[in-house]
């Protein structure tokens, strides 16, 4: 809460809430519900379950949060990413690389392969 920035907008106190995500590990708002994820992964694993890895797919921010999330929880991490979204000397797959995921590229609309 921030009941002195509201009063100066006009609000009333205990009103106005400010969101703020610049702390974030890949500065995307994809980490938020990758955190999330790697939380309950974390809490199944403390409940007897044994995951060693999060994945997933992605086009785009997701690539770099799932290996981020994964690793704060050390867990390996797995990211497919569709071939198409590779320019820009692969910046997509570098920043999964950065974090420790295993990245595959792969050659196929990744829509096509959830069906």
């Amino acid at each position: 809460r921030t009941d002195e920035f509201a009063e100066a907008l006009g609000f009333k106190r205990e009103r106005l809430y400010v969101k703020f995500d610049e702390g974030s590990l890949t500065g995307t708002f994809k980490d938020r519900g990758a955190a999330v994820v790697a939380q309950l992964v974390a809490e199944f694993n403390r409940d007897g379950y044994k995951f060693k890895a999060l994945g997933g797919t992605s086009t785009g921010n997701l690539a770099s949060a799932i290996p981020a999330a994964a690793d704060k929880i050390g867990l390996k991490s797995i990211v497919l990413v569709h071939d198409a979204h590779l320019s820009e000397e692969s910046a997509l797959v570098k920043k999964a690389m950065s974090f420790g995921a295993y990245v595959l590229v792969v050659m196929h609309l990744i829509q096509n392969s959830m069906t």
